[in-house]
């Protein structure tokens, strides 16, 4: 029961952690982080507990488990308000310091009693069942299997019908029913499932009055017009002042009327080409960027790509915005994920426009890197224009923005002939397949608008002779050139995540800029150091220890949240579309602890035990250093065989193999630890404290430093180092 509501709240957060700070999936590893740090807490604190007063008495637990359920309905509240609480408002950035402060506050109550049940239940499990590492092993296998059921109700049935309030008030009804069959022997204790029925009532009946309420802080100086969820995220329209504005995932992607960001959205680049005919537009379309276009009397054809048929349907609904009839034959709405089509798409356009937000988050950074740069190199015609834009000042570069810059330059002229930069409200990054088919003459933009008939209001004379001044392109061309150490934009090293979070947090904390700084100095080879930690401490150490098994707990803890996140990540890169998904990765691991607890319970006795967890720590090893090779394998064009079996199968099956190994190697690692410590509930705090601590450490690394830095690859690297730095440990020290 309680891996039932602990997995499936887990997923319910991480969705409404991915709404509130602007759909960047690293933000979850900072909420996992937040989550596994406060965990581990209350695991430690529990065993101090267990072991002055072991008070573990059915009445205890039950009132935890209230306590727990209750703190879980207030936790969804709390998230949903605390951008408005910090005075943030919708669609702004949060700075990855507000990320912390939020994540850590409120899921420090909830979490912290999380970590105290487990180590109260297998306590209470030790009191029945004689022997203390089977306690441990049932109580870690039946909530690994409560995980794995849990995950899949939340993900296959709650967050298509219930908000997550209706979803607490299903919580409170299976932990009523579960101590129902508890009362049957032993009538005196009816109290607490009838208390926990009457919550669950109480929280059902009125889940959307809470979700209105807590939505309408969330959302606190805007009119709320909808809200709704598709599989690739939350879209809401919201009214304010005669302007509708569309959200998705919490990050503003388009409002009505915006005349400027539509011209300079489809002018600046449809001015570059001589004669455009064909235009495939991404993103942009909702603001009026087709009718924009459609200005273009040359222009004969135009594909707007847009990943999410919701929007489609809420623009037209909602913002008046019905982009199939605004250009009769000439456009054409095509559904579906534009890194799939561009690259498996026979059509070839004269000018292909990327109009989507910053690059700060896995689906849209997709967009951004050499590879579907080069894909949609492929889909131009001889002298065609590529075009995306990012937010930057105009006037001033400092060295973040100017690393951002430079870095995406650099990769796109890793793949085009030319490439130019138009700086202005936005700054466009103008690229071609041939040398000499771009320009920064106004003269020539000019004339062509002319040429042109276009009746424009702000892609015209007085503030093109601005941006497009000899001195302010010159500023830019030279800001380029003076960095020389960027690295390109890639798939598995997105290292615009990096250049994007240093540029933000130059606006809200120069502490955080330095750390920040100071990461990009990692390098992996610094790693290779702590095998040699390990083996120097032998000497300091002697005789037998339980040092191993907490060192090897830790690490595979540390591991199994990189594989995690690593994977949670690439799945974004090659589909698009996590915001669904995210519950049955998370399902799948769990799914796997459960399975790899189950296989542990057949193990009889020490000696086998000593010889699987060996085992273990070995495929700890091998297990990081198979994920890029599938990683780069997997992007096979769309309705091929390959494509299906990796998208449906390799990815959802890859968590489960980690988590088997990690359902294994914990419970051995209990019943090898009790030899040391003769507490169960002693045993289980400490062990499962050090597991979770090793995941804190493992999330906050990988989504604040590791990823963005040095990329996936060579954060699996370091994840085989650390497991072989245990595994050093296991064969060298007794234990």
């Amino acid at each position: 029961m309680i891996g039932f509501i602990s997995t499936g709240s887990q997923i319910l957060f991480l969705r409404e952690a991915m709404v509130l700070f602007g759909g960047n999936e690293l933000s979850a590893g900072v909420v996992l982080s937040s989550w596994l740090l406060w965990v581990s807490g209350g695991s430690f604190f529990a065993s101090v507990l267990n072991r002055k007063s072991g008070n573990t008495s059915p009445y205890f637990l039950h009132a935890m488990i209230v306590v727990y359920l209750l703190l879980i309905v207030a936790t969804f509240f709390l998230i949903r308000i605390a951008g408005a609480f910090l005075g943030m408002k919708p669609g702004e950035i949060f700075g990855i310091s507000s990320v912390w402060v939020i994540s850590f506050a409120v899921l420090a109550p909830l979490c912290f009693f999380n970590g105290m049940i487990f180590s109260f239940f297998c306590s209470a499990a030790g009191n029945i069942i004689r022997s203390s590492e089977k306690a441990v092993n049932k109580v870690y296998f039946a909530e690994a299997a409560g995980a794995l059921f849990g995950g899949l109700a939340v993900s296959v049935f709650f967050i298509r019908f219930l908000n997550v309030f209706e979803s607490s008030a299903v919580f409170f009804l299976l932990a009523g029913f579960v101590f129902s069959l508890n009362c049957i022997s032993n009538r005196k204790q009816w109290l607490m499932p009838l208390v926990l029925l009457l919550f669950s009532f109480l929280i059902f009946f009125n889940a959307g009055r809470i979700d209105r309420m807590s939505k309408g802080i969330q959302w606190r100086g805007f009119n709320l017009v909808s809200d709704t969820d598709s599989i690739y995220g939350n879209i809401v329209v919201t009214g304010e002042k005669g302007q509708l504005s569309l959200f998705e995932n919490g990050a503003l992607i388009a409002s009505v009327p915006d005349r400027m960001s539509a011209e300079y959205s489809a002018h600046i680049p449809l001015l570059e080409h001589r004669r455009p005919l064909s235009v495939l537009m991404v993103g942009g379309g909702l603001g009026g960027g087709i009718e924009e276009a459609l200005k273009h009397k040359s222009v004969t054809k135009i594909d707007y790509l847009e990943i999410d048929p919701a929007l489609i349907k809420v623009a037209a609904t909602y913002l008046g915005e019905d982009m199939g009839e605004a250009g009769g034959e000439k456009v054409n709405i095509i559904i579906g994920d534009p890194r799939r089509y561009i690259r498996t798409s026979s059509d070839l356009y004269d000018v292909i426009i990327i109009n989507v937000s910053d690059p700060a988050n896995s689906k849209v950074n997709r967009l951004f890197t050499e590879e579907f740069f080069s894909f949609a190199g492929k889909r131009l015609n001889k002298g065609g224009i590529f075009s995306f834009n990012i937010t930057v000042s105009e006037n001033y570069i400092n060295p973040e923005a100017q690393s951002l810059i430079t870095c995406l330059y650099k990769t796109a002229e890793a793949v085009f002939a030319d490439v130019k930069m138009i700086p202005g409200r936005k700054l466009f990054f103008l690229s071609s397949n041939r040398r000499g088919a771009l320009t920064q003459d106004i003269s020539v933009i000019e004339r062509r608008v002319k040429e042109r008939n276009l009746d424009l209001k702000y892609v015209r004379e007085y503030y093109l002779f601005d941006s497009l001044s000899a001195g302010r392109i010159r500023y830019f061309n030279e800001s380029v050139k003076e960095k020389g150490s960027i690295r390109l934009n890639t798939d598995f090293s997105p290292v615009c995540y990096y250049y994007a979070e240093m540029y933000w947090s130059t606006l809200f904390s120069d502490a955080f800029r330095n750390i920040l700084s100071n990461a990009g100095k990692i390098r992996v080879s610094w790693f290779l150091s702590i095998p040699l930690v390990i083996i120097i401490l032998r000497f300091f150490i002697r005789g037998r220890s339980g040092f191993p098994l907490c060192f090897a707990v830790f690490t595979s803890g540390f591991a199994e949240i990189i594989f995690q996140i690593v994977i949670i990540i690439a799945f974004q890169v090659l589909y698009g579309y996590l915001y669904y998904r995210i519950g049955l990765l998370v399902t799948s691991f769990m799914g796997g602890l459960a399975l790899g607890a189950f296989a542990a319970r057949f193990i009889s006795d020490n000696r086998k035990a000593r010889k699987y967890f060996f085992a273990a720590q070995v495929a700890m090893c091998v297990y990081p250093l198979m994920l890029p090779p599938i990683f780069m394998r997997a992007d096979y064009p769309e309705g091929s065989i390959m494509a299906v079996l990796f998208e449906f199968i390799v990815f959802p099956v890859l968590p489960a193999i980690a988590g088997f190994v990690g359902g294994v190697q914990f419970p051995l690692a209990n019943r090898l630890y009790l030899d040391f410590k003769k507490s169960v509930g002693q045993v289980s705090g400490e062990t499962y404290g050090f597991d979770v601590l090793g995941s804190f450490f493992g999330a906050i690394a990988a989504s604040a430093v590791l990823v963005p830095v040095l990329g996936m690859i060579q954060v699996c690297i370091i994840a085989a180092l650390l497991s072989a730095s245990a595994l050093i440990g296991i064969a060298i020290y007794e234990f």
